[in-house]
């Protein structure tokens, strides 16, 4: 008697897995531009106003006018723009994740992205790498209100990969420890990705 494979739905961080983490290498230019220090820019970008931003709250103007502006800075429209095309600049692709995102593909697999992120950044690192056609689905935190730290997001994602097809198992590759605690507590398969050697082993694609 022949045991049924489980049928899998891949999902996938973008920012620290299938690119690079732009918003960190972005804050070293801001740092070295306005003479500020790696501690200050983490807390008023990351710890104070990144949720914000990436849950849809704040546009991109609203979230540099109050990270430069709790800072005593202030920047004009022209170089909010500037700084904004700075930031998608900082995105590269890792090209050895994309070769795996490609052959699961391949396979007839099914792929997610579900990203920390805002569309004023994503519909230009779309543009510029076109990465949302490597995907069946998208799931895009400012979109939808929630980030990772809500576990409303993975029931979120949960509903929309139900509507793609009839799967037994999700498995999630994200960059970051504490965003893999809460679906892995929903019976997900988490892999903690480091190097994309790593994630084709844990993915048993050799």
């Amino acid at each position: 008697m022949s045991v049924k494979s489980k049928k899998t739905v891949y999902i996938f961080d973008l920012g620290g897995v299938v690119i690079a983490r732009g918003m960190w290498t972005w804050r070293e230019k801001v740092n070295q531009e306005y003479g500020l220090s790696n501690e200050e820019t983490y807390r008023v970008f990351i710890e104070k106003h990144y949720r914000d931003f990436f849950a849809g709250r704040l546009s991109w103007s609203e979230y540099l006018r109050r990270c430069f502006g709790e800072l005593g800075l202030t920047v004009s429209d022209s170089k909010i723009e500037k700084l904004r095309r700075q930031l998608v600049d900082c995105y590269q692709p890792q090209p050895e994740v994309i070769e795996i995102l490609e052959l699961l593909r391949q396979r007839g697999e099914t792929l997610v992205l579900l990203s920390d992120q805002h569309p004023a950044i994503l519909e230009d690192l779309d543009e510029k790498y076109h990465l949302l056609e490597k995907l069946d689905h998208t799931i895009v935190s400012a979109e939808v209100g929630l980030t990772k730290r809500n576990p409303k997001l993975f029931k979120l994602a949960e509903e929309a990969v139900g509507k793609l097809g009839d799967f037994d198992r999700i498995i999630f590759v994200d960059d970051l420890e504490h965003n893999l605690v809460i679906p892995r507590q929903r019976g997900w398969k988490t892999i903690l990705y480091q190097t994309p050697q790593q994630l084709r082993d844990d993915l048993q694609l050799g």
